[in-house]
């Protein structure tokens, strides 16, 4: 018994242990597999897709919105009118004060300038506001311009007009038609609008969005962070990768991790401001989707598992009940088998030794049983020996141990039973067999009994060997009689 059980428990354990093994390579190698390609898809999306569309979409955005200005400053610088204004001694302050209000109107900005290089005067929709002084301080800008000869150019710097406000000036140089440099001209955004700016354009976009100039040097947005042009892009640690790819400033397409996030950022030069554009996308906020997909189909598959292997470990556990019940069981009877009979015989009769109780064993043979099923087959054998099973147990008590022992003989044990007590039951099982056993094709059954007691010092080998004794003299004394062993 406790090899079948051992055999059983065994085996299972580790077909159960393979199978949760592969269960869960299975379905977890399939959800990962799924993460992986759905990861790649979308990291393919960001980078040709997304990222390109976006900044597509926000260049025509600063089109629209910065790009502009910055066209209006330049018609401004050659407009005949204030070429006109300047040659004729600039008299009029009023006509440039009216022109430049209306500068600011027609162009939804919120100021316009001309600085004159003869008089040096500020001329503001508000009149002549000052006169620029020496090349430092506040007025650098105008010399540090006018020095370099570029058309336009474009600066964050506090507006003196207007309070000091943080301003994005986009200036124009203003020539004559002989090419004499005769001031300066343009327009100029408050740093808070053109942020408000961005900040629609990346919740609209769900992109962080910022510009930085020639010199890396952060013009204007959100990240990563500072005073708009004070900060460059090399000074943030989180930017310290992408800078590294990025020596010399150049549109294309990049990686690089920040804050513990893996981002894909797009940039690319826009000649009218001379500013390079970062469209910086976290891959974390494309993933979250495939992530909580992935994190479903775990469980999904941790539970399909738990399952899967509770039905299996529920078959194998019926699997072993039924083993363990053939293995204790004889098929054709129902009675103990053999192996069965004599565990549970052998400690009955050491506690009866142990208890001084009397205990009886009785030897059973069908008579004429191999006629019977040499003339009308094992199947009208095996019905008999069926019949006769339950005869016997029928004629026992619960306490009692009984088993087909081989063939057409079976074993019983009677426990608590005295020799006579012992002998009046064989006697009954024999007139049942009579009356219960049909005559088969004229064979008339009976049964052969041999009784033994037990006795000091028996086992039960001895004790089963002197009843098998008392049965061959019942058999050669004429069958269907009851044969106690009476040898000293």
């Amino acid at each position: 018994m406790q090899v079948v059980k051992s055999f059983a428990a065994a085996p299972g354990s580790r077909i159960l242990a393979v199978l949760a093994v592969v269960l869960c390579a299975g379905l977890m190698g399939t959800s990962l597999a799924g993460y992986f390609i759905s990861r790649a898809s979308i990291r393919e999306a960001i980078t040709g897709t997304e990222l390109p569309l976006t900044s597509d979409n926000i260049y025509s955005e600063i089109q629209k919105d910065l790009v502009r200005p910055t066209l209006m400053s330049s018609m401004m610088a050659h407009d005949a009118f204030l070429l006109h204004w300047v040659e004729q001694g600039e008299k009029d302050v009023p006509l440039m004060s009216s022109y430049l209000s209306e500068m600011m109107k027609r162009n939804d900005v919120f100021t316009a300038f001309f600085v004159s290089e003869r008089t040096r005067g500020y001329y503001h929709a508000n009149g002549l506001i000052r006169t620029i002084t020496a090349p430092d301080g506040r007025d650098a800008w105008y010399y540090q311009e006018r020095d370099a000869g570029a058309p336009y150019k474009i600066d964050i710097d506090h507006d003196t007009a207007n309070k000091d406000r943080l301003t994005i000036f986009i200036n124009a140089r203003v020539e004559s038609a002989r090419g004499e440099f005769l001031g300066f001209t343009g327009l100029g955004l408050t740093v808070d609008s053109v942020a408000s700016l961005i900040a629609q354009y990346q919740e609209r976009y769900q992109r962080t969005i910022f510009f930085t100039d020639r010199q890396r040097k952060i013009m204007m947005g959100s990240a990563p962070g500072g005073q708009p042009g004070t900060s460059v892009l090399d000074d943030f640690a989180e930017m310290r990768e992408l800078s590294e790819q990025l020596p010399t400033l150049a549109d294309g397409t990049y990686e690089y991790h920040g804050n513990g996030r893996h981002h894909y950022v797009k940039v690319r030069y826009i000649p009218e401001l001379e500013w390079y554009l970062f469209v910086d996308k976290a891959e974390d906020a494309s993933l979250g989707g495939i992530r909580s997909a992935l994190a479903l189909n775990l469980g999904i598959s941790l539970l399909v598992t738990v399952v899967v292997l509770g039905i299996v470990g529920w078959a194998m556990r019926r699997f072993q009940r039924r083993i363990e019940t053939l293995a204790q069981t004889d098929a054709l009877t129902d009675l103990p088998t053999r192996g069965r009979f004599v565990a549970l015989a052998e400690a009955a009769i050491a506690a009866a030794h142990a208890a001084a109780e009397p205990m009886a064993a009785l030897v059973l043979d069908l008579d004429h049983f191999k006629q019977l099923n040499d003339s009308q087959g094992h199947a009208a054998g095996d019905a008999i020996l069926r019949g006769f099973a339950a005869t016997l147990s029928g004629a026992l008590r619960s306490s009692d141990l009984v088993c087909r022992w081989g063939g057409d003989e079976f074993v019983a044990l009677l426990r608590n039973t005295p020799a006579a007590e012992a002998g009046a039951i064989a006697a009954r099982i024999r007139e049942c067999v009579e009356r219960d056993l049909p005559t088969v094709a004229l064979v008339r059954l009976g049964v052969s009994v041999g009784v033994a007691d037990l006795r000091a010092g028996d086992a039960l080998e001895t004790l089963i060997e002197r009843a098998d004794r008392a049965l061959y003299a019942a058999k050669h004394s004429g069958r269907n009689k009851v044969v106690a062993d009476v040898a000293a």
